[in-house]
């Protein structure tokens, strides 16, 4: 067993025990093939030094999420996982809101929108600008 598959194994150990038992050596066998070189020299090199790409770890991390979160495909008795994604639904949906609900509120006090309060306290009549020049001081 080379280095680099000790650590493709390294990395499916994140899979549920059921189905790395079922489909790790069929893994391992399509990630190694992914890898090998034509050049024997360089062939031995990513053998003994070579290591899983980032997009290959986050795609074995996103199949291990879904499969225990209960994703397309994956048994009924993961149940907890709807009720995972319904709470992150719910957490987006209330940002939502209180993002729409905080813009309005700012465009209302702005004055942007009809009937905003005026920002001159109560019982205070209007200022009129000055008309014509400006008188020295």
């Amino acid at each position: 067993m080379s280095r680099l598959e000790e650590r493709y194994r390294t990395v499916l150990r994140l899979l549920p025990a059921g189905y790395r038992a079922r489909w790790e050596n069929e893994m391992v066998a399509v990630l190694l093939e992914s890898m090998e070189r034509d050049d024997p020299e360089e062939a031995e090199f990513v053998r003994d030094y070579g290591r899983p790409s980032w997009s290959e770890v986050g795609s074995v991390a996103a199949l291990a999420l879904r499969l225990r979160l209960g994703g397309a495909g994956t048994p009924r008795s993961l149940t907890w996982g709807a009720a995972v994604r319904l709470a992150v639904l719910m957490a987006l949906l209330a940002h939502a809101v209180a993002g729409t609900v905080g813009a309005g509120l700012r465009l209302w006090l702005a004055g942007a929108l009809p009937g905003c309060p005026s920002r001159r306290a109560p019982g205070r009549p209007r200022r009129r600008p000055a008309s014509g020049p400006s008188r020295p001081t």
